[in-house]
């Protein structure tokens, strides 16, 4: 028996990646500055930080806030800048919610972004130290349900205080 028979014969199609948990609006939106160099801000590019360790990316047009990035790279959208208060390099506690739940910050939804911000703040204003067991024991993770669909209810507590209906961090 020939031994090249049984040899599993090298793929000539890349794999695709699974993007089917991605909601439809982000997979269908195409950035609004895909080939319009001249019409990008010139604030969007030194309102951020100081760029020695990053760089602004142009999305191709088939690219996608949800599609795989080159090593390095972190899709945002441009409301965490604009509206959230995200500046570069991300903090501790950000850099270790991203990396325990195994995400770009991208993949979260922007609300969740603003949570993580104002746990933060809350903790500079209580003069204690934010730290991921903390911040898991005061928001639980929800998964974003399909349009249509009503989340499970959730109550989040705070120091023994329960407030209410809240949608959790996503």
């Amino acid at each position: 028996m020939d031994e090249d028979q049984h040899r599993p014969q090298p793929s000539t199609a890349t794999p695709r990646a699974d993007y089917s948990w991605v909601a439809d609006e982000p997979r269908n939106t195409v950035s609004v500055y895909v080939e319009r160099w001249d019409d990008i801000p010139k604030d969007m590019f030194t309102d951020i930080s100081s760029s020695e360790d990053w760089e602004v990316r142009i999305p191709g047009a088939s690219r996608r806030i949800c599609t795989s990035w080159g090593w390095g790279t972190i899709p945002m959208y441009l409301i965490a800048f604009e509206e959230l208060g995200y500046r570069m390099p991300f903090t501790d506690l950000e850099t270790t919610v991203f990396r325990h739940l195994r995400v770009c910050p991208s993949q979260l939804h922007p609300n969740s972004l603003g949570f993580l911000r104002a746990f933060e703040m809350t903790d500079a204003y209580l003069k204690i130290a934010p730290t991921l067991p903390l911040f898991f024991y005061t928001f639980g993770l929800q998964r974003s349900c399909p349009k249509g669909e009503k989340a499970k209810e959730k109550r989040l507590r705070v120091r023994g205080r329960s407030w209410g209906n809240t949608d959790g961090y996503r």
